[in-house]
C-alpha cells in the first residue's frame, strides 16, 4: 500500500512531465505498473486520498452520539451519510449483472432489478432523513412528497 504523500508525489511528477514512467518508478521505489495505473485514474483517486488521510477508528466501541450505533470512533456510518448528503449522489452499487446466483427470466430479470434499484433510493432517503430531516429533498434521486 502506498502512502498519500508518495501518490501525490507521483501524480506531482506525471503533471510536471519531465520524467519518464521507469524514470518516476525509480525515482520513488515503485512499479511501472503503479506509475501506468495511477497515470490512466485506474488507481487512488483523489477520494480515496482524502479517506485514507482520515483517522482510522480506535479505542474501545461507544455509542455514536447521531446515529446511536455501537462503533469505533468517529462513526464511519455517519461520516457516510453526511458525505452522501453533501454530494446528493447514491453510495457505488454492484453491477447487477448476475443478482446472486439466481437464474431469472428476462422479465424477472428486468422487474428484480426496479425493485433493487428501488429499494437503494428508500435507503438513500432514510440515509439522509438520519443526517438531515428538514432537507432531504435535496437528492435529485428523491421526489419531493406531497
Amino acid at each position: 500500500m502506498l502512502a498519500p504523500v508518495v501518490i501525490r508525489r507521483i501524480k506531482q511528477l506525471l503533471a510536471e512531465r519531465t520524467h519518464s514512467y521507469r524514470q518516476i518508478a525509480e525515482l520513488l521505489k515503485v512499479s511501472c505498473g503503479t506509475i501506468s495505473a495511477i497515470a490512466s485514474g485506474e488507481r487512488w483517486s483523489d477520494e480515496a486520498l482524502e479517506i485514507r488521510g482520515q483517522v482510522e477508528p480506535e479505542g474501545p466501541p461507544r455509542r455514536c452520539p447521531e446515529c446511536g450505533g455501537l462503533v469505533r470512533m468517529p462513526c464511519v456510518l455517519c461520516s457516510a451519510r453526511k458525505r452522501s448528503a453533501r454530494t446528493g449522489r447514491l453510495p457505488p452499487d454492484v453491477p447487477l449483472e448476475r443478482p446472486l446466483g439466481l437464474d431469472l427470466k428476462p422479465e424477472h430479470q428486468r422487474r428484480y432489478a426496479e425493485v433493487r434499484v428501488a429499494r437503494r433510493k428508500q435507503q438513500h432517503r432514510n440515509c439522509l432523513l438520519a443526517v438531515c430531516p428538514t432537507n432531504y429533498t435535496a437528492s435529485p434521486y428523491i421526489a419531493p412528497e406531497p
